[in-house]
């Protein structure tokens, strides 16, 4: 049946685009002279990683720091651009930097300490993630306590209405703490304002901030239970973080309990209209447990009015229509439908890598049309040329379309770039076999399935060594690490780390965009960072006292 028109859309938003290299420059120099100080413009550091001017950057880091040292969000900017670059142990310095001019503001170094902490889990230093996740909760709550103790001494003076207004204030977005919609962490934003004043009720929805990140690391170290735990702690903080509600109804839906995850995503979704995020998982839900491919519809509809510049919402909805059947009713679907939002979500962001490969995918398993699929693929590699999801597809491409040739110079580009990712060297093997090579495709299917075992292997002794070398015996306590046992946790994390083999190179996203400049942003560099001389920072923090170093 010919497809109907495609569902009706919001007006489209300004068109992304990648800034060229000379206008970035340009761009850059006006910033460095620039003596307001104040955080780097995002965009204009991605540009300048684009254009291969990283030490322009840096420069204009160190001149931003240099010029205003009490805002914290900018040595937190400047670490992560550092990992970005590959150097973990810099970024690790920078946040150093971030604690010492936070002190005073229990907030802002909670805030700091956290963010450290979801860079340690993603380079695989667990225990170190832990040690940081709790000092920062430490952190916040000494500052609770000393929060309630003042209110409650105005309170006896008889400044028990002041005292009820100002929290009242404080747990609004006029406290300095607001849930960020373009994060799906919930970032929770510490104020800057070395005289800033926090309230009792202000430190009680950061530290849910905290227990939600933390959360977010026991799920996806398959520990549920713990996760479950902490988010039920944070729910207890704050009730209205809608971030806690949207991880239990992920909780929820793991365990395949779909409709206690249902109503969770409705009261999350209730409490922060409009997030995209919530959105995206109900959609989800909506489609795959439920089959209701119009409600999914109707989700993605009212997320994409809300925010018109969010790409992935246009991404996931274009994927869910490709493959749905086309509608006769008149209510959309199909492949044609799947491109007109394709073709939305890259003039949002021609940057992303991510959706040149899934509207590639669409068009070839959808539409059988190699020409089409291999034109987009192309797009996406001019965008990131060492992006190892676009070679793998286009190299799986040109075997299906009987290409061998062609299969095997892309493939063999995205095993050189990562030689022990096993979905390649599966692919790989694959093309061996197409091509009449048994004994080839032999020794690389017997390749992929030992990188596999290995990762399962380093990932189970990992754990192991995170429960030799837990911090604390119960949170809230402040604890040590035994020298032995942190070098065996330090073992464990560089096994898994050496075990990924993704390159910076082939994980950052270099373009620009409004998140971050690409598919998985922040996250997908996480996942490459290396653990180097983890027994050596492990020994300063016994040393110093502290958990995670620091």
């Amino acid at each position: 049946a010919e497809a109907m028109s495609p569902p009706p859309l919001p007006p489209p938003p300004p068109a992304g685009r990648v800034r060229a290299a000379d206008e970035t420059l340009r761009d850059a120099s006006k910033a460095i002279k620039d003596k307001s100080g104040g955080v780097v413009e995002w965009q204009l550091v991605w540009d300048l990683m684009r254009a291969g001017r990283p030490e322009t950057a840096r420069e204009l880091f160190y001149q931003r720091t240099s010029k205003t040292p009490s805002i914290t969000s900018l040595w937190e900017q400047w670490a992560r651009f550092e990992l970005l670059q590959g150097d973990a142990e810099r970024a690790r310095g920078l946040y150093r930097a971030a604690l010492l001019h936070a002190e005073g503001r229990p907030r802002a170094r909670a805030e700091s300490l956290r963010k450290w902490a979801v860079m340690e889990f993603g380079a695989g230093e667990r225990v170190n993630a832990a040690g940081l996740f709790e000092r920062a909760m430490n952190v916040l709550e000494e500052a609770e306590r000393a929060a309630r103790v003042a209110e409650e001494g105005e309170e006896d003076s008889g400044a028990e209405e002041e005292r009820e207004a100002s929290s009242l204030s404080s747990s609004s977005s006029s406290s300095g703490v607001k849930y960020d919609a373009s994060e799906p962490g919930g970032i929770i934003a510490a104020l800057d304002d070395p005289g800033a004043t926090e309230s009792s009720a202000s430190l009680r929805a950061a530290q849910a901030v905290v227990l939600h990140a933390w959360s977010q690391t026991k799920a996806r170290s398959g520990e549920a239970l713990e996760a479950r735990a902490l988010l039920s702690d944070a729910e207890a903080k704050d009730p209205s973080n809608p971030r806690v509600i949207h991880a239990l109804a992920q909780l929820d839906e793991a365990a395949g309990d779909v409709l206690r995850a249902r109503e969770r995503y409705e009261l999350a979704a209730a409490n922060f209209p409009g997030d995209a995020h919530i959105a995206l998982s109900r959609a989800r839900l909506e489609r795959v447990a439920f089959g209701d491919v119009a409600a999914a519809r109707d989700i993605f509809s009212a997320a994409a009015e809300e925010n018109p510049k969010n790409y992935r919402v246009l991404q996931a909805w274009a994927v869910m229509e490709s493959e749905s059947e086309t509608s006769t009713t008149g209510a959309g679907g199909g492949l044609a439908t799947a491109r007109h939002l394709f073709r939305r979500a890259t003039e949002i962001a021609p940057w992303s890598s991510q959706t040149w490969s899934a509207w590639a995918n669409a068009e070839w398993r959808r539409g059988e049309d190699a020409e089409s699929a291999r034109a987009l693929y192309a797009e996406g590699l001019d965008v990131e040329p060492t992006n190892v999801v676009l070679l793998r597809g286009l190299g799986k491409l040109e075997r299906e379309t009987g290409r061998i040739a062609q299969a095997r110079d892309y493939l063999t580009r995205a095993v050189d770039l990562e030689p022990k990712n096993a979905l390649c060297v599966k692919e790989l093997a694959k093309l061996e076999d197409a091509a009449g090579n048994a004994a080839r495709a032999a020794r690389y299917f017997n390749v992929a399935k030992e990188l596999k075992r290995d990762e399962m292997k380093a990932l189970a002794a990992t754990k192991t060594a995170e429960v030799r070398g837990k911090t604390l015996s119960q949170r809230g306590r402040k604890g040590t690490w035994d020298p032995g046992e942190a070098a065996a946790a330090a073992r464990g994390a560089a096994a898994v780390s050496a075990l990924k083999g993704a390159s910076y190179s082939a994980s950052y996203r270099v373009a620009g965009g409004d998140a971050g400049g690409g598919a998985h942003n922040f996250r997908s560099v996480l996942a490459a960072a290396r653990g180097d001389a983890a027994v050596a920072r492990r020994d300063r923090g016994v040393e110093g006292g502290g958990g995670g170093g620091g």
